[in-house]
This record gives structure tokens, sequence and C-alpha cells, in this order.
């Protein structure tokens, strides 16, 4: 009968119908580019993948690169130019990725020194900055799609990598990329970045000396908020004992002793810091699980602690949220590991040399 579709007739059009979806996914994915990894840049990203674009810049710049900074974007808050221009060195780059941890650096770190034989220039030094309050979690590293390592870095399948951005269906985020690009514009400034212009040796002097007096101004704060480490009874229920629930603990451990030993035997200068931690989170965890986590860190290499109770977690105003810190800390906490003129809070920052000592059982006395 003329006018019905036999059963042919409709595989067929099925298949053309996938075929016409599949090439229309493809083609959206490219084009758009949502993530950041095809390079066509007509739309702007909608959720670029941060770990793909910076190795690709330091990939592309590597022959001038002579120095490295890992971190999470924490680290945001720290001023490449005038980081560079303290730790002596020429070319720094940035490894800084949000929600980075040594899942991430490591990786990095181990391609770098071997392939900068034929790069021209060798590593001379690395900043890594780790968070007390995140270290054994759960890291997003190859997790979700924006948060997938080179194939190069991994040694993973290369097909793999490209098939998943290739077919990945974004709908949101194509929507949103569109959008952007229709009204002509691109996406926001990163929020966590020291904006163009700022003088950061200057924005980090006006707040040391408009604070009124480091005792004074923390003694004030204090009556909002609870003792140092002291949970309230609400942060005690979500997190307590925070640090046996940290699943990873004993392997991120082991990445940082490797991260350790690899700079030592290429002779890379290696300098590991804590980044400060906001009065609501450290309010948050049990008494003595930060100090169990730093003093295991403090085993394995030599420490700068930014991460100990102080005048800076109890100021609001020093925070962008209550995970980002803004760029005056960053400043000052350049200032106290590689030296400066930027005066600098009293008792910020504390180097801790690498404890040698076995530690202390439960029941000694």
């Amino acid at each position: 009968m003329r006018g019905v579709m036999t059963p042919r007739q409709f595989a067929i059009g099925l298949i053309i119908a996938g075929g016409a979806l599949f090439a229309a996914t493809v083609v959206a994915n490219v084009v758009i580019d949502p993530h950041a990894v095809f390079g066509t840049k007509i739309f702007p990203p909608a959720n670029a993948n941060q770990r793909f674009v910076v190795f690709e810049e330091l990939r592309r710049d590597r022959a001038s690169v002579d120095a490295l900074l890992f971190g999470s974007s924490h680290g945001y808050a720290l001023d490449e130019k005038y980081l560079a221009e303290r730790m002596g060195v020429q070319g720094l780059n940035s490894q800084i990725v949000p929600g980075g941890a040594i899942t991430d650096h490591l990786p990095i770190l181990s391609y770098v020194l071997r392939h900068q034989e034929t790069s021209g220039r060798k590593i001379r030094k690395v900043l890594l900055l780790v968070d007390l309050d995140a270290i054994g979690g759960y890291p997003c590293t190859g997790i979700a799609i924006n948060c997938l390592l080179p194939p190069a870095v991994t040694g993973a399948s290369r097909v793999n990598f490209w098939w998943r951005y290739l077919t990945a269906v974004k709908v949101a985020n194509w929507r949103s990329a569109t959008r952007r690009f229709i009204a002509g514009q691109d996406n926001p400034p990163n929020p966590y970045v020291p904006p163009p212009g700022l003088d950061v040796v200057a924005d980090a002097a006006e707040v040391v000396a408009t604070a009124s007096g480091h005792a004074a101004a923390e003694s004030k704060l204090r009556q909002f908020s609870p003792s140092p480490l002291e949970p309230s009874d609400a942060a005690a229920r979500v997190r307590s004992h925070w640090v046996t629930r940290r699943p990873n603990l004993d392997a991120h451990f082991a990445l940082l002793e490797k991260f350790v030993r690899l700079c030592a035997e290429h002779g890379v200068q290696l300098t590991v810091a804590t980044n400060p931690i906001e009065r609501s989170k450290l309010d948050s965890f049990t008494h003595g699980d930060l100090e169990a986590v730093r003093e295991r860190l403090n085993r394995i290499t030599d420490l700068w602690d930014f991460a100990t109770p102080g005048l800076v977690s109890d100021r609001p105003d020093l925070w962008i949220d209550t995970g980002h810190f803004k760029p005056a800390i960053g400043t000052m906490m350049i200032t106290r590991m590689f030296g400066g003129s930027v005066p600098v809070f009293p008792g910020f920052g504390r180097f801790l040399p690498r404890l040698t000592d076995p530690p202390q059982s439960a029941d000694a006395k």
C-alpha cells in the first residue's frame, strides 16, 4: 500500500537520523568548542578544561620556562609577575587549575622534567601550594570532562580523549556559548585572578596599614567567631574526625613524596606552602585534624605554613568567598617566602624545617 513505510525504509530512516544527530553533535563541539580543547576560538568557552588549556600554554612556551607554580584556584591570588620577580626567575609558568590536587600536579611535573632535555631550558624552581583542608579527599582529576588531563601527560588513549569531547552532548554549554557570541560578550573575567593594572605591592601595603593593630583586631573579631580549630556543634556533626574520612590520604601523601623526590633528583629548588584557610572552614574541623595533616606533610618536606589560624582567617574583607583569599594575601605570602619590602601581618606565615624525628605514639608519655 502506497504511503506505508516498510521495515527496511524505517531502518534506513532511523540510521540516517542517528547519523545526522551524531554529525551535528560533532560539528557543534568542534565549532562551539565549549571546553576550549579544539582551539577554534569562535565562541567563548562555556566550560573550559583549564588543565588542558594551561598545559598547552606550557608546551607552547616551554623553551622559555624555568619555573613552575602548582596549586588549586586559591593560587590565582598570587600575582605571577611579582612572584617571578621575587623567585628570581625569568619564565614562570602557572599550572593553577580549579580543584587542583597532587593528582594533577605530579603528572605535569613528571612530563616537564622528562622532556626538559630537549626544551632548551631546565626547570630551576617550583612552588607547590597545598590545601590542608582538601588533601586526601576525592580529587576531580579525570572525573568530569572539563578535568581531563591531556593524553600526552597521562599516556592514555588519544582516541578516547578526543572521542569524549567530540561526542559529548552539552546542550547547556552550547546554549551559553551561543548566547554570549550573539550578544558580543566574552566570558566574564576570573574573579579570583588579580585584575589587570592592580599594583599588588601597594594593595598589600594598604591592607596592612589600615589594620588597627594585629592583636586588637584579632581580639575584636574573635568575639564573633569560635576559638581556633574548635568547631561548632553543627560543623562537628558534618566533619567530625575528618582526617579519618579522607579516603585518599595515604595515596596523596605517596604522590607528594614522589613529587618532592623528583625535584631533588633533577636539582629543582622546591618550595611548598599551605594556603590560608578562612575561619568558617577552620571551625568545621575537629581540633587536631589539620595539625595532624600538616605534621605529616612536614615529614616529607620543608614547609611554609600559612594555614595556622590568625588575623587573615578572621578578616572577611580579605576574602572573595570562604575558599578564596584576595591578592593582598597572596602578595604577603610571596613576600614571606621569597623576601621583599611589602609589609606582612605579624605572625603570618611560618617556616617549618622538615621533621626528621619519629612521630609520637598515642601512648607516649
